[in-house]
């Protein structure tokens, strides 16, 4: 326990404090620990733990790549998972971390983490940052830049390239390749939408429909886009087709009513010609 909190202390004062933590488990590998040993020891611990320590000690151990792991660590894996996706605020914590320290060299190690935390707290920062395109430089006229402005990976990127991760149905495919210029519009209009409730979202893996409340009561909700308005004449000055109505019940005594007075009007005329 007393090895536990000094370790805990230590990741606390020192800035890069994942590589070092991750430091210190390649010593307890080398001492003969286990992965699910400490990884058991660690989760026991964590109801003790505020918010910071809980991300700064345990995403790194969702990083073990599944294919090599035992049954029971990968029930440990998902159990810590679990852990965190409980904790009110897991994914505000790197949403705060980017906006105080928008140049950190952790970044990479955030925009990780994030990605192994399906949650709809998780779409909600990942959204609100494919705004953040402030890294990228404006593309000067004579392209002088055009390597640099390529080259740039700012926040927005970042946040899409997560979210397609994550999502099992996101509006980019996701055998796609990732291009700025061609779909960061799209991942745009699609977090439009889903800030206003009009699409839902499901995460790999699991069949549940979210909303940025949770799982949606409603399903899945796919929204109807309405096209531009017709003009009545195209610019060719052609006329487009005309919609024609199906005729209503509540019409018919309208059309008798016509026809009533039509005939009416025939007799009329008639009786006028006769009379001549």
């Amino acid at each position: 326990m007393k090895l536990f909190f000094a370790l805990l202390g230590l990741l606390l004062a020192v800035p890069n404090a994942q590589e070092k933590f991750h430091e210190t488990h390649l010593r307890w590998d080398r001492e003969g620990t286990t992965w699910n040993e400490r990884w058991s020891k660690t989760l026991a611990e964590a109801d003790n733990m505020t918010l910071e320590e809980k991300m700064i000690i345990f995403p790194i151990s969702l990083e073990s790549p599944r294919s090599l792991m035992t049954n029971e660590e990968k029930e440990l894996q998902i159990n810590i998972r679990t852990m965190l996706l409980n904790t009110p605020g897991h994914a505000k914590y790197y949403g705060k971390k980017l906006a105080e320290i928008p140049r950190s060299h952790e970044r990479p190690y955030w925009f990780r983490d994030l990605k192994n935390l399906p949650s709809a707290e998780t779409v909600g920062v990942l959204g609100s940052l494919l705004a953040d395109d402030s890294e990228r430089p404006p593309l000067s006229e004579d392209r002088s830049n055009v390597e640099e402005y390529l080259m740039a990976n700012p926040n927005s990127d970042r946040a899409a390239q997560a979210l397609q991760h994550l999502l099992t149905n996101p509006p980019v495919p996701k055998e796609s390749e990732y291009e700025f210029n061609r779909d960061l519009e799209t991942w745009r209009l699609w977090w439009k939408r889903v800030k206003s409730g009009r699409q839902t979202f499901r995460f790999v893996g699991d069949p549940v429909n979210y909303d940025l409340r949770g799982p949606s009561k409603r399903g899945e909700v796919v929204p109807t886009e309405r096209g531009p308005k017709r003009n009545a004449e195209t610019p060719q000055g052609k006329t487009t087709p005309v919609r024609t109505e199906k005729t209503s019940k509540g019409d018919l005594p309208y059309i008798f009513g016509g026809l009533f007075l039509l005939a009416g009007i025939i007799l009329y005329l008639r009786g006028r010609k006769n009379g001549d």
